[in-house]
């Protein structure tokens, strides 16, 4: 499995509160927001639901994914991520087809 996508998975179950070992207790769903940087449909979204199903989860049954995607259009990335944040998610996932260098 990616790592990418097992740390994203994994963070969305830490911070949600909600994994698998907890019960729901209201009818709200945890959230991840996932930012793709390509056009739909992108082999990103299946390998990402793959990989959160070994943690039990099922998006639209006990988890809702919000998928942004960019088309290519870094400059979209931004306004984007800006409206996940405003949607609330739990969590917000990243895909980039760059190879990021760290800064530090």
């Amino acid at each position: 499995m990616n790592r990418r996508i097992f740390v994203g998975a994994l963070a969305a179950a830490v911070f949600s509160g909600h994994g698998p070992a907890f019960p729901q207790k209201t009818e709200k769903l945890p959230r991840i927001g996932v930012l793709v940087s390509a056009t739909p449909p992108h082999p990103f979204a299946d390998a990402f639901r793959r990989g959160l199903q070994p943690l039990g989860y099922v998006e639209g049954e006990n988890i809702a994914i919000e998928w942004r995607y960019t088309e290519g259009k870094s400059d979209r990335a931004a306004t984007f991520a800006r409206a996940l944040v405003q949607l609330n998610v739990n969590v917000i996932v990243a895909h980039s087809r760059q190879r990021l260098e760290p800064r530090w």
